[in-house]
């Protein structure tokens, strides 16, 4: 199979991270990771000056307590705001260096295909394993159309579960672990390579491994510090 990279394995929502000591979607995060050889999954936001950086949030209030939207700050707004280091995409695909597996969930929208194709040129010669999310089906039809090779993956929500029968050219499906049951996980399963989303803890992880081919967890600590998953 194509991603078998990824089967039976935890992925690192936003790398490994407490937001006490190490902070989400940040390089102490993405290291972390590469440390205990997760692969990692980066939510990808742009910026008003046309920067991409690694940032789950559509406003900065949640994590900065700013009450600024994402998409009308800059970079230069960003590093005055955090204490913390968080990367820009290109930063972030330099330190990780194929090192472990990346999937980008890209959350911003833009015209004229701008992100496909700074996205594109950024993976061009990437070293490793990478594949590029998303909830848009335009966004993807475009990264399909632009360069068969790359990893696609559908994010299924509440919002957009039925559409992926309208394109089916994506290498898996991402969809909420929340949204769906364990029967119809096992059913998608069937067709699908199968990633679950928002697998919250330890235990949340056990009750769904028989549900989905990889796992994106969020309190990755709790699972790694039981050794309850497979390298």
């Amino acid at each position: 199979m194509k991603m078998d990279f990824l089967k039976t394995r935890i992925i690192a929502h936003r790398g490994i991270y407490d937001n006490q000591r190490l902070y989400e979607n940040t390089i102490g995060a993405i290291e972390k990771a590469i440390k205990e050889n997760i692969p990692v999954f980066l939510d990808i936001s742009l910026l008003k000056d046309e920067n991409l950086i690694c940032f789950n949030d559509s406003t900065l209030t949640r994590l900065l307590h700013v009450e600024e939207k994402t998409k009308d700050v800059t970079l230069n707004d960003i590093n005055y705001y955090s204490k913390i280091k968080i990367p820009t995409l290109e930063e972030a695909l330099v330190l990780i260096r194929g090192r472990v597996p990346v999937i980008l969930n890209i959350r911003s929208e833009s015209k004229k295909h701008f992100i496909e194709n700074k996205i594109l040129s950024m993976i061009k010669n990437y070293p490793g394993e990478i594949c590029i999310q998303s909830t848009n089906l335009g966004f993807l039809k475009y990264i399909h159309k632009s360069n068969k090779n790359i990893k696609i993956g559908y994010l299924v929500n509440k919002s957009n579960y039925y559409k992926f029968f309208i394109f089916n050219k994506f290498d898996y499906v991402c969809i909420d672990s929340l949204l769906i049951s364990d029967r119809q996980a096992r059913k998608l399963r069937e067709s699908y390579f199968l990633v679950g989303l928002n697998i919250k803890d330890k235990n949340h992880y056990l009750k769904k491994s028989n549900c989905y081919d990889a796992y994106v967890c969020d309190n990755v600590l709790d699972i790694i510090e039981n050794q309850v998953y497979n390298k």
